[in-house]
């Protein structure tokens, strides 16, 4: 699939998220996050769009929490993060503080985290302590 292909779709499922058709955006973003004509981050960057219209539409948070992990299986190998933090984020929202927590120890021993991240991930922790 070419860039522009996958632009207009993304923009299309994110038109039917933003019109309330969340079954028809749910569909989009996962048949994005599945494909293996896109590049590995770009499915990564559907799966959070998937995990995002989960959560509005009050999905089961087992279906969240795997939208997330199929985007972080996908970005690991990139040495990325960000569906990581997205999920630790969400968790602390749901009330799961320590295993949001647990993610950010995660992502700050990886090697390849910028001193902004660092920083940001070490505040979201002692934030996730006090509570």
């Amino acid at each position: 699939m070419d860039h522009e292909h996958f632009v207009q779709i993304a923009q299309e499922a994110d038109a039917a998220f933003e019109a309330g058709r969340h079954d028809e955006a749910a569909g989009t973003f996962q048949n994005l996050a599945q494909s293996s004509a896109l590049p590995d981050i770009d499915r990564s960057m559907m799966a959070i769009n998937l995990a995002t219209v989960l959560q509005k539409m009050r999905a089961d948070p087992r279906q969240i929490e795997w939208a997330f992990d199929q985007g972080i299986a996908l970005e690991r190998r990139w040495y990325r993060g960000t569906v990581r933090e997205h999920k630790a984020a969400w968790l602390a929202q749901v009330g799961r503080t320590t295993e949001a927590a647990a993610l950010y120890q995660q992502l700050l021993a990886e090697g390849w985290a910028s001193s902004g991240e660092r920083s940001r991930w070490q505040h979201n922790v002692t934030t996730l302590a006090g509570r």
